[in-house]
């Protein structure tokens, strides 16, 4: 008898920002361009998972300092969540111009960002699409809200 509890993980995805322009990275692989996102891991809160993900596929320290929305991904044996975090560079970190994932990392317009949405050159557009479309709308909701977010399982 199917379970009609959802089969979900918790995803984040970093939004660093400066002067009205985004951090992104080109993927090795597919040559497509996004933010940093990945899996939050057990005993993280999705600001830790932004911190750690930021660091680990762009080599920077952030400030987070807003959240940008919660999205909803299906998929075939159930869903994605995805928290948007907003950021700034910490100051006096540096972020790396490539690494193992990404080709280049460069600061972007919000032309180009509006361009990738229609392009077909965002990587993993399921993920990211709505993030970026509220980011570009200038979303942005209190920090606070996800203080108290933290995946359940102890490390």
């Amino acid at each position: 008898m199917p379970s009609d509890r959802l089969n979900a993980s918790l995803t984040v995805a970093v939004f660093v920002e400066e002067d009205e322009q985004l951090l992104m990275g080109q993927k090795r692989d597919t040559k497509e361009w996004g933010v940093p996102a990945g899996h939050i891991l057990r005993g993280e809160s999705p600001i830790e998972a932004a911190a750690r993900e930021a660091l680990e596929e762009m080599g920077t320290q952030i400030s987070p300092y807003a959240f940008l929305g919660t999205f909803f991904v299906p998929r075939e044996d159930g869903a994605s969540i995805c928290f948007g975090i907003r950021a700034f560079v910490r100051q006096g970190s540096k972020f790396v111009a490539k690494d193992r994932e990404n080709l280049r990392i460069e600061w972007k317009s919000r032309g180009f960002v509006e361009y990738l949405l229609t392009s077909g050159g965002l990587y993993r557009p399921e993920y990211q699409a709505h993030n970026l479309m509220a980011w570009l709308s200038g979303e942005r909701h209190p920090l606070w809200i996800l203080h108290e977010i933290r995946v359940p399982w102890a490390k």
